[in-house]
């Protein structure tokens, strides 16, 4: 996903939450970051670190401020979508519209920080520190073991393929391009409203059809 990864083509999937009532803010972000805490790799970047390759590195400064506004207030990006640079930002970004009846919540997060399942595992973590703001009684957290994200290789790869010489040359070659049309729009520096769901409802009938 990292070596695949461009401005035109980003690596990043989208995650919608749509809430009622008034949303506090500043508790929200505090929830935000403290929730980043658990998650090492969401709060890493890539760098040249073991023989000069690229490794995740924690850093000690990252920008994790939601971008808030009203809640017809629209988000733009730059580029087809949008786009994290890893070597430079962490691997979510998130944006808040509100008022006070509800509040949508909008994160990005690049494929190769997190999939799906991590993505909501995160933000069970946000909200659950966002309750606990605001002064709810909470169960206690899940114990998540940072040691654990030694073995995530393993645990998905089998070890036939860990023990192959191609794995290791495909895990080093870099992407090439796909050609693209003759005459394709550049979309890397226009600006593009986000996050453009299309949604739609079935009725019963038409579920059933």
């Amino acid at each position: 996903m990292f070596v695949d990864d461009s401005p035109s083509y980003p690596m990043t999937f989208i995650i919608e939450f749509e809430l009622s009532g008034e949303i506090d803010r500043e508790a929200f972000q505090t929830a935000f970051d403290l929730a980043l805490l658990r998650h090492p790799i969401l709060r890493s970047m890539i760098r040249p670190a073991k023989s000069n390759r690229d490794c995740w590195v924690s850093v000690d400064q990252y920008d994790s401020q939601i971008e808030w506004g009203g809640i017809d207030d629209p988000i733009f990006v730059e580029g087809a979508g949008a786009y994290i640079d890893l070597r430079r930002e962490i691997g979510v970004r998130v944006w808040g519209r509100n008022d006070h009846q509800r509040a949508l919540i909008f994160a990005a997060f690049h494929h190769t920080a997190t999939d799906g399942i991590g993505a909501y595992q995160f933000f069970g973590d946000v909200f659950w520190f966002y309750a606990k703001e605001m002064g709810a009684e909470n169960a206690p957290l899940v114990k998540l073991d940072p040691q654990d994200l030694r073995k995530r290789l393993r645990a998905n790869v089998s070890p036939e393929l860990l023990a192959s010489k191609d794995d290791e040359k495909l895990s080093h070659d870099v992407a090439q391009p796909l050609a693209g049309k003759n005459g394709a729009q550049d979309t890397t520096s226009a600006r593009f409203l986000f996050p453009r769901f299309l949604s739609h409802t079935f009725d019963k009938a038409e579920y059933r059809e």
